[in-house]
């Protein structure tokens, strides 16, 4: 083994050095790739695509099948789920009381960059 701080590339044979230029390591996408990581779920219909509870709400709850396959649709929006990332990253605020004491029961949603 050799101690990289010590050896002076002017004298240190080629087989001394090591290679931190090539490789499979050397590649950005090979050395962070997540193979154990979900595909982000853009464009997935959260009702349609589960048919369990597609089947359930039609046998229990067929009133509601409308607004549950619009929900589903949304939940997969680009837009819909950025916005639920940045409630995930900034938590909403429960303000009580105003300044003079009266009571307000009013959640804050605060967006990055207006705070």
């Amino acid at each position: 083994m050799f101690n990289l701080l010590a050896i002076d590339p002017e004298d240190a044979p080629v087989s001394q050095l090591a290679d931190f230029d090539s490789g499979p390591a050397a590649e950005p996408d090979a050395a962070f790739a997540a193979a154990n990581q979900a595909r982000p779920a853009v464009g997935w219909d959260a009702y349609g695509g589960d048919r369990l509870l597609v089947s359930l709400v039609e046998r229990y709850a067929p009133w509601m099948a409308g607004r549950a396959a619009a929900l589903g649709a949304q939940a997969g929006d680009p837009d819909v789920q950025e916005l639920a990332r940045l409630a995930n990253r900034h938590t909403p605020e429960l303000r009580t009381h105003d300044r003079f004491g009266n009571r307000l029961d009013w959640v804050e949603f605060t967006r990055p960059g207006t705070s």
